[in-house]
């Protein structure tokens, strides 16, 4: 199974933690994350994650798809 991470809508955010990728890692799934997020890359990496250059590449490869995306704001 591969799990993809795909950068926030203003890159400054991030949908796993380096913590997580390596508990999924451990676990024997493939994680990819996109360049540039929240958290070094360097540290993904460490954690057992692949980086990928966009977002394309990571939907077009991957079973499974995370994102971080703006709460819609709540009306009343």
């Amino acid at each position: 199974m591969r799990f993809g991470f795909v950068n926030g809508v203003n890159n400054e955010e991030s949908s796993c933690s380096p913590a997580q990728v390596s508990r999924l890692a451990a676990s024997g799934v493939e994680v990819v994350v996109t360049r540039g997020s929240a958290y070094n890359d360097a540290d993904y990496v460490n954690a057992g994650a692949q980086i990928a250059d966009s977002a394309e590449e990571i939907y077009s490869t991957c079973d499974f798809v995370a994102q971080v995306q703006e709460c819609a704001k709540q009306r009343g």
